[in-house]
């Protein structure tokens, strides 16, 4: 006699999958048209990510010839773990990447005067345009709001026309395909470098370093995703970093405050100034070094200002060092959270195995 086929109940199925990550599943939608259903099914993804043993976390590599996907938990040197990726437009160095949210990618397609949301897992994209008032955008972020299951965009840009330091400042609901000004009489920040600043996303919030033009101080703006509203946080009281090289970025879950030769400030406390606290500076082989994240073993991954990467250990030790290519346009790089996420509403492309 043959082996005796075991049947698993439909529960016990979508728990065992729930658990796999996205690179499996996406292989499984072949397997049979339930599991296609299943696997394709929104509540699915939307359950899988919330799984945070679920998750895995990549680095997208973008140059002006290429796009990339990295394990962070991996060696720069192993080839291996290096996926190269079918971005769905034409590439150029006009492509930063400006923000990164529950496995969605946002970049600012300059030439088209657009946005893209990007999943780079499955391939679900969007192109979104430039809102109509929009001249010279200076900070950008990608956002949910849990309360109506719905990403936002945000973008602060100058107007030409107004007043010295006038600007706008509006967002755009990827659920009802529209844009929305936050009205308010003045809009006073004005960005501290020429390109455009990405929103660091923690707490519910996206954060931005910027200047106050009408009271000539340095402040930590923050756009809430729920309220839809605008707020000041306190920088540390002690800061001497240079803060035209600086940005934020979020290291273990904490609002960091970092510039490009290894300072950082991290904020223990959300939201509480006093809990601003520096820690020992990374020594780098290069001149330059920017934090991007840090792997499950505590090691540090940063950029080194080119188009290379560094990896650090707890300690400070430099563990790697690798050059990608020698693009003279430089490169991106953003972290990411492999998801079966789609768009709310309008989505273009098609969900697929990238």
């Amino acid at each position: 006699m043959g082996p005796t086929m075991v049947h698993l109940p439909d529960e016990v199925i979508v728990e065992i999958l729930l658990r796999l990550p996205v690179k499996s599943l996406l292989r499984f939608r072949s397997v049979s048209k339930s599991w296609l259903s299943l696997i394709s099914d929104p509540q699915f993804a939307k359950s899988h990510f919330e799984l945070a043993y679920a998750r895995t976390d990549r680095l997208i590599y973008l140059t002006a010839s290429r796009v990339r996907s990295l394990d962070p938990e991996a060696s720069f040197h192993d080839d291996y773990a290096i996926v190269r990726l079918n971005f769905p437009l034409e590439l150029n160095f006009w492509l930063p990447t400006v923000g990164s949210c529950r496995g969605l990618l946002l970049f600012d397609n300059y030439p088209s005067l657009s946005l893209f949301v990007w999943n780079p897992s499955t391939g679900v994209h969007k192109q979104v345009p430039y809102p109509a008032i929009v001249v010279f955008p200076f900070l950008f972020g990608l956002g949910y709001d849990p309360s109506t299951d719905d990403y936002l965009i945000v973008i602060a840009s100058y107007d030409l026309e107004g007043d010295f330091g006038s600007a706008h400042f509006q967002f755009f609901s990827l659920k009802t395909n529209s844009w929305k000004k936050i009205e308010s009489d003045d809009f006073p920040y004005m960005n501290h470098m020429d390109e455009t600043r990405a929103g660091a996303l923690t707490n519910g919030a996206i954060h931005w370093l910027a200047f106050r033009h009408d009271i000539c101080q340095d402040v930590i703006v923050v756009f809430d995703l729920t309220e839809k509203n605008l707020r000041e946080m306190p920088l540390p009281d002690a800061y001497d970093i240079l803060l035209d090289g600086c940005d934020f970025v979020v290291l273990g879950g904490f609002l960091c405050l970092c510039d490009n030769d290894g300072d950082t400030w991290v904020m223990k406390e959300y939201g509480v100034q006093s809990s601003w606290t520096r820690v020992d500076k990374v020594e780098t082989p290069t001149s330059y070094f920017m934090p991007i994240c840090h792997t499950k073993c505590g090691d540090t991954v940063g950029k080194d200002g080119r188009n290379g990467l560094l990896k650090f250990n707890h300690n400070g030790v430099l563990l790697e060092h690798r050059e990608f290519c020698l693009d003279q346009h430089g490169c991106q790089v953003a972290l990411y959270t492999e998801s079966l996420l789609t768009l709310p509403l309008g989505e273009e492309g098609e969900d697929g195995q990238q």
